[in-house]
């Protein structure tokens, strides 16, 4: 069980192991970096992205069709995996891996499965028609709308707002017309009837997910997301340097969090290097109500939060295969902004410790905010990340400190658009 193991050791572990990620020279197999650092990956299971060899990206659900908008999360080329287990079945022949993929519709995606079936005109229906063709003929490799119905649980609780059932009700008749031999291939001439079919499944689903507390738990992950990008738009907007502006991000954290949620500051260090340098502005971060505070950046943040969560999200969907088995997530997106996001912040590698119950994906460009992170904080600020105290009873914040703390940014934004928006300021 996790809590008879020594957690920080273990953490002690994976960091290890990032750092052997991170620190390969180039052409190093995933081989290579094992042997770097044995001990370190004992326990842990590994993806790796490569740029040569390994199982083609192409045959875990890539498509050369510019109307299918679906993105790999990972950099390279192909993938390689590695367990204890998988080692010891490779000396003694082979290890059977297994890379079930599937596609992660987005919740402008699933909007518009509804009107899809009903056959309305939509600018999007030759993209959707495409994509749910892609999906069926991958043989059953299926497709995950979790995340978009995360997005909608604040939407499905509004009275007579009948948009989050439809929506499910949609990609539940998509989903088991996929299963009837009798009507595959004619899946995409459904009809608005049929979709009424599943408003009772849909419903079903709604009444489950707002009783469960994991995806209550999976909101707040998603607000704390929200509460550090808004803490870092307001750092880039007031003119910060990059280590300076992670130095008040890590504070925040820690004061208001007790932990040091490392993609969510990856992504304020994303947004800080933007501005420092707009060369390297990631699209997703390019928008006016990004680049200066406006009386829409409110909203937009909280759009790029949930854009940003997904990565969250996908990280823990990784994981429920053991074994030599590997979840191999592809995002499906009718947002050209995220489509850009995502290939601007590929995944190198996935780091899966089972027993510790912990996961942890690796950007492509962590190195160079790993060094920025390092670089900036005191040493102080060190002792106090590293106590293994803090690491073994993390505080929890609750709901409602948390929307407080989110109304709080949310009022400095109003206050620093309004001050913009004075005869004077700069523009």
């Amino acid at each position: 069980m996790a809590n008879k193991l020594d957690l920080h050791h273990e953490m002690k572990k994976m960091l290890r192991v990032k750092t052997a990620i991170l620190r390969r020279s180039p052409g190093d197999s995933l081989a290579d970096i094992v042997a770097s650092d044995r001990e370190a990956f004992s326990g842990i299971r590994v993806l790796f992205a490569s740029d040569e060899g390994g199982v083609p990206l192409q045959a875990l659900g890539r498509s050369d069709n510019p109307n299918v908008p679906v993105v790999p999360l990972f950099a390279g080329k192909g993938i390689f995996a590695f367990s204890d287990a998988i080692e010891r079945q490779m000396r003694s022949g082979s290890a059977p891996l297994e890379f079930p993929f599937f596609s992660l519709l987005d919740t402008n995606f699933l909007t518009e499965l509804p009107g899809f079936f009903r056959h309305e005109n939509s600018s999007h229906r030759e993209k959707v028609r495409a994509t749910l063709q892609f999906i069926e003929d991958q043989g059953g490799r299926g497709f995950d709308w979790m995340f978009a119905a995360l997005e909608n649980l604040r939407e499905v609780v509004k009275p007579n707002n009948p948009w989050p059932y439809q929506k499910v009700a949609a990609a539940k008749m998509f989903d088991a017309m996929m299963h009837i031999p009798e009507v595959r291939g004619r899946v995409l001439n459904g009809h608005a009837e049929q979709i009424q079919d599943y408003i009772p499944a849909a419903e079903e689903m709604w009444d489950a997910f707002l009783t469960n507390r994991e995806v209550w738990a999976c909101i707040q992950r998603r607000d704390m997301m929200q509460s550090i990008i808004l803490r870092a738009m307001l750092e880039c907007w007031s003119g910060q340097s990059v280590d300076d502006g992670i130095r008040c991000l890590v504070d925040f954290c820690l004061d208001n969090f007790d932990v040091i949620p490392l993609k969510e500051l990856y992504f304020g260090w994303k947004a800080l290097s933007g501005f420092a340098d707009k060369q390297n502005r990631m699209p997703i971060f390019d928008e006016p109500a990004l680049r200066n505070p406006n009386g829409d950046s409110n909203n937009r943040i909280s759009a790029l939060a949930w854009d940003l969560y997904m990565f969250r999200h996908c990280e823990t969907l990784m994981t429920e295969k053991k074994g030599n088995q590997f979840m191999i997530p592809v995002v499906t997106t009718l947002d050209d902004g995220l489509l850009k996001a995502i290939k601007s912040c590929p995944l190198r590698a996935l780091l899966i410790h089972d027993e510790a119950r912990k996961v942890e994906a690796i950007f492509d460009d962590e190195m160079e905010f790993s060094t920025c992170l390092d670089r900036a904080l005191s040493d102080k600020t060190k002792v106090r990340i590293n106590d293994p105290a803090r690491m073994a009873r993390p505080k929890r914040i609750s709901k409602h400190d948390l929307s407080y703390l989110i109304n709080s940014l949310e009022s400095e934004v109003k206050r620093a658009a309004k001050a913009r928006s004075q005869p004077g300021s700069h523009h």
